[in-house]
Formats: C-alpha cells, sequence, structure tokens
C-alpha cells in the first residue's frame, strides 16, 4: 500500500515535499503514531490560517475550530488516498477545515432556530428592517447575532427581489404607505383612487409578496 501510494504520488508530480507527506501519511496509516507529529506541525498554522479567513479574522474561533480539525485529520486519515484522488495532503486537510467549518456554521444556524418563534412577514419595505424574526431569548451572543443579520440579509433580498417584480403602480403604493409614511386616505389622493381600492390593492400586494417570500 505505501510503496502503491508512494509511487502514484511520484507519477503525478508531486515535489519531494509532498512526498514527504504521503510516506508520513502511510505511516499514521500503519499504525505509526510518531509520524503524525510532523504533519500536525506542518499544517497547524495552515489550516488556522484557513479558518481565520473563513471566520472573518475572529482568530478565537478560529483557534478553537482548528484543534478540533486537527483531531479529525488524524481519526479520518484512513480516507486520504493519492489513489483515490485525493491530492495533495495540504489540499486534502484545508478541506477537511472548511467542511468543518460548514458544519459547524450549520449546527449554530441549527441550534439557533430552536430559538426563532415566527419570521414576521409584516415588514417595512423601506430603508429600515422591522423584526424580521420574533426571538425567545432578547439577549444573544456573538455568534447568534451574526445569523440573525445574515438572515435578515437573506429576507431583505428576497423581499427586493419580490418588489421589482411589481407592476409600477402596486410599487408607488408601497413607496407612499411605507417610504413616505402616508396615510390610505393620502396614498389614494395621490394615486387619484378611491381609499377602499387602496386598501384592497395595499391588501393584495401583500398577499403577493407573502407567496414569494
Amino acid at each position: 500500500m505505501m510503496k502503491t501510494e508512494y509511487k502514484i504520488a511520484k507519477k503525478k508530480g508531486f515535489s519531494i515535499e509532498a512526498l514527504e507527506d504521503v510516506k508520513n501519511v502511510d505511516k499514521l496509516k500503519s499504525g505509526d503514531m510518531g509520524a503524525y507529529t510532523p504533519i500536525y506541525n506542518k499544517y497547524y498554522k495552515v489550516v488556522l490560517f484557513e479558518l481565520i479567513r473563513l471566520y472573518n479574522g475572529d482568530s478565537q474561533k478560529a483557534e478553537d475550530l482548528t484543534s478540533d480539525v486537527m483531531i479529525k485529520v488524524m481519526n479520518s486519515i484512513a480516507k486520504y488516498s493519492v489513489e483515490n484522488g485525493s491530492g495533495l495532503l495540504g489540499g486534502w486537510i484545508k478541506k477537511v477545515a472548511r467542511n468543518s467549518f460548514l458544519d459547524k456554521t450549520r449546527t449554530t444556524k441549527y441550534k439557533f432556530s430552536k430559538n426563532v418563534v415566527s419570521i414576521n412577514k409584516k415588514i417595512d419595505l423601506g430603508e429600515s428592517e422591522v423584526n424580521l424574526i420574533q426571538l425567545k431569548e432578547s439577549k444573544l451572543n456573538a455568534e447568534e447575532n451574526l445569523i440573525s443579520k445574515e438572515l435578515k440579509f437573506e429576507m431583505d433580498l428576497k423581499i427586493k427581489n419580490a418588489i421589482s417584480k411589481l407592476s409600477k403602480d402596486e410599487q408607488t403604493i408601497l413607496d407612499l404607505r411605507f417610504n413616505c409614511d402616508l396615510s390610505f386616505d393620502e396614498v389614494a389622493k395621490e394615486m387619484g383612487i378611491t381609499r377602499n381600492y387602496c386598501i384592497v390593492k395595499f391588501h393584495r400586494i401583500k398577499n403577493k409578496l407573502k407567496k414569494v417570500i
């Protein structure tokens, strides 16, 4: 196995440094735990810098997850195979790091979503956003706060996209009602329509938006 892996790596043009990685991986697969030390020493900072990038500069979170990633690398090293197309060890380890980051993010979003009571679709269609998300807990930690902002941002994009598909008159009604803060009587006067028709039209617009948001 070791010779086959090494020969394939050599045939694929791996550098001397990369071939050394393959040797250490094979030793580790054979039960030589000491072979993990050079892998750890070489790639710890590589993983750390990759996670700092993914965490947008949050080195503390990156450090915490780096330790988990390096343990995962050791425990899943049997999955690394030059023969099966794993490529360079450094690239494979970076992939493990990125997948771990995504798993962590999904888990956190799931935990966060359990605190969400509902998504309030009675949103402000003007410049500001109004309670898109109602939470059981008013105090959120930094990570939950970030997720809340992400969800609001995603919802805002959906809203803007939905509004862009409305007719010009429908967009004008929303603009006058929310951005200009006009009453239904004032909107009706501006649009040259009756108050009742304005209210009916407004509710039809809301129903259209609810279907696509």
